[in-house]
């Protein structure tokens, strides 16, 4: 057993720990002790329950006519049992309650339609031999009741209003006590004698004082339940300090060894609860510190301990070994779940936070309903004392946080796991239209392609009415070939017959001058197959089609045409220069596309290659596209500081989170960022953080 109970509330067994609250012990069981009805209040956290099980209940418990009966609603939001189903099994169950299943008494014979009545229960057992039993009914958590359907909660005041007054109920009691007196002879007059005794109850209410307007839901009925009140106020510093010392010193079989605090700790305590005396302390929050530092002293077969203090070696806890009381419960809530070694943090997570919490209270959920989580976690889960386990009225059990003073930090756990997952599904959606990007461009790819093919075969079509072109050229020139041929012959018919010598001179002046002007049209139709290759080839290079453009350069030295060129050099220069730029586009162009694209879909994986593919066209120095790259590669630079910022927004998320599983992530987004170069101090700092 722990000296400290953590989040719990004391137990009646551990009254021997209960220290602090002696006054209230004294004045509350007094009132109760007097009065028939008394309305218990106070802020979630200053210890009710606490006050009623391990002061008020040992006390009086020395009046052996006194039982005391605990009964708890629990939330009805979603409950098939009803408030009187609670109240009727808790009573009938409680040790000091008279079985009387198999007695039969005139209320079995004359008011069998009314047996369960609360007024009928009490009366059997008072006939059946507990006459003398005063009955204490304790309803804590009293403001459960009112999550539960108006009808069921006013069929449980009508029935609670018939126990409540000292005289017997008229709702129902008349219809019966006629049939009594008719018959009068064969009753008992004993139990005749007991029909009129007043029954002996007495009721508290344990109930926050922030649903204290709820009881006027039961002022029809029960019109003077605030009539007798006592507030539970918030410990002193005196009580504090009884609270946090007694305890620790206690010999005894307790979990931990014996230790005490030096009164300087004790201070630090007081003064880190109270923020120096400007609020007040929950006994619940105390509880957890205390129950933290005691686990210091817990041995362990390991020889590990629970919680490291600083120096601790001789079992004495002095102020600068405490430990720090920033996010205690944060601590202790993330430890808790870290105590489960049966299912993932995520799940535990989501079934504390979604289900154990609704509109920013706790709730009860009966195990069945625990389905997220398994039976061992469950366990694990009650025994760091994070969720309590009751039994409920359907031979099960119900499972809830131990404490309302858990719930502040537990919806901030909350609030930022679901922040990261809606980050995970936004990133999920963005890879989703990523794909769906990719398998647009990839159609308009393919759309590209037949766009392509088709301006290739118009190409084509171009071309072969250039290579039809080019055929006339060289019939033009195969003509004159034949015509000097002609001349050739006609030239040796002239000499054969050179002894008519007037005729020859004649026909010599006449061959010689159509042999000059053969020689220059074959010279003429060169020139111009050469500037037509030559114009060819040309187009062709300025729409970078290096490798026709080659083709083409290439025809006028193979057709022996480079002599009627005007520079002959310049054709071989254009040749190099075609090989040289084709290899360059071939390596180019798929890089610049792909680049494009993922620029198109800024990832930060995405920009990271193509911010590679860039760099790469770069070197390439390919100068037909430079001012195309030029503006690709400053659009890139926007976005890689759009995705830099957004993820660095990421990793500070991930480091507030005290879970170090989100680590690995977060390192990975920096490693990420750091390949853009960015010597940005802070993103450094980060990764030296999540190592």
């Amino acid at each position: 057993m722990r000296r400290y109970p953590g989040p719990l509330a004391f137990t009646t067994e551990q009254e021997g720990l209960y220290f602090g609250r002696d006054d209230d012990i004294k004045e509350l069981s007094e009132l109760i002790f007097v009065e028939r009805k008394v309305l218990l209040y106070s802020k979630s956290g200053y210890g009710k329950t606490s006050l009623l099980n391990a002061g008020v209940e040992p006390k009086l418990k020395d009046n052996n006519n006194l039982a005391f009966v605990k009964i708890r609603f629990y939330d009805g939001s979603n409950s098939t049992i009803t408030p009187n189903d609670r109240f009727l099994t808790s009573v009938k169950q409680n040790p000091d309650f008279v079985k009387t299943e198999n007695q039969r008494t005139i209320i079995d014979i004359y008011a069998k339609d009314y047996l369960n009545e609360y007024w009928s229960v009490f009366k059997k057992n008072q006939m059946a031999g507990n006459a003398n039993k005063t009955y204490v009914l304790i309803f804590d958590q009293f403001e459960e009741l009112f999550s539960y359907p108006t009808e069921q909660i006013n069929e449980f005041k009508n029935r609670l209003a018939d126990i409540l007054p000292v005289n017997r109920p008229p709702r129902f009691f008349a219809n019966f006590e006629g049939e009594i007196f008719r018959d009068k002879s064969s009753v008992d007059n004993t139990q005749l004698d007991q029909l009129y005794q007043p029954v002996n109850i007495k009721v508290v209410f344990s109930i926050r004082s922030d649903r204290l307007s709820e009881l006027n839901r039961l002022a029809d009925k029960i019109p003077d339940i605030q009539k007798v009140f006592y507030e539970l106020k918030p410990l002193s510093n005196e009580q504090l300090r009884k609270a946090i010392e007694i305890p620790a010193s206690k010999p005894g079989q307790y979990d931990s060894n014996p230790f005490t605090f030096t009164p300087q700790a004790i201070d630090k305590i007081i003064a880190a609860l109270t923020l120096e005396g400007k609020k007040t302390v929950s006994t619940t929050t105390l509880q957890i510190i205390c129950q933290r530092i005691e686990g210091d002293f817990i041995p362990k077969e390991d020889g590990k301990k629970e919680y490291i203090l600083k120096n601790n070696t001789d079992n004495i806890i002095e102020a600068e070994e405490l430990p720090e009381f920033k996010d205690i419960f944060l601590d202790f809530y993330n430890q808790s779940v870290a105590e489960v070694k049966t299912d993932t943090p995520e799940k535990v997570r989501k079934f504390i936070e979604d289900g154990l919490i609704k509109e920013g209270r706790r709730i009860s959920l009966d195990q069945a309903l625990c389905n997220l989580v398994s039976e061992e976690t469950l366990k694990t889960l009650v025994k760091t004392t994070l969720i309590n386990v009751e039994r409920n009225n359907v031979e099960s059990f119900s499972y809830e946080l131990s404490h309302d003073t858990l719930i502040p930090p537990i919806i901030e756990m909350a609030e930022r796991r679901r922040k990261l997952e809606e980050d995970e599904r936004l990133e999920a959606e963005r890879k989703k239209e990523l794909r769906i990007a990719n398998d647009k461009a990839e159609k308009e790819r393919k759309e590209r392609e037949k766009e392509v093919k088709r301006q290739a075969e118009l190409l084509a079509l171009e071309q072969a009415k250039t290579a039809e072109a080019k055929r006339a050229a060289h019939l033009a020139l195969e003509n004159y070939r034949n015509q000097r041929i002609a001349v050739k012959k006609q030239k040796k018919l002239l000499i054969s017959v050179f002894f008519v010598m007037v005729l020859a001179v004649i026909f010599s002046c006449s061959t010689i001058y159509f042999l000059w002007k053969a020689n220059d049209k074959e010279r003429e139709a060169k020139v111009n197959l050469a500037k037509f290759l030559i114009a060819d080839a040309n187009k062709l290079y300025n729409e970078q089609k290096f490798n026709d453009a080659r083709s083409s350069y290439e025809d006028i030295i193979d057709k022996d045409l480079l002599k009627y060129t005007d520079k002959p050099d310049s054709i071989l220069k254009q040749i190099k220069y075609c090989t040289y730029n084709d290899s360059i586009k071939k390596l180019f162009d798929p890089k610049y596309s792909l680049a494009s694209i993922l620029v198109y879909n800024p990832t930060l994986e995405n920009l990271i290659s193509a911010d590679s593919l860039i760099n790469l066209a770069i070197l390439l120095n390919y100068e037909s596209e430079k001012n195309k790259l030029e503006a690709l590669r400053t659009e890139l630079a926007e976005k890689i500081k759009i995705a830099v910022a957004e993820n660095k927004d990421r990793v500070l998320k991930f480091v507030e989170v005290p879970d170090k599983y989100l680590y690995p992530e977060a390192k990975e987004l920096l490693l990420k960022i750091q390949k853009f170069d960015i010597k940005d101090p802070e993103i450094i700092d980060l990764l030296k953080q999540v190592q």
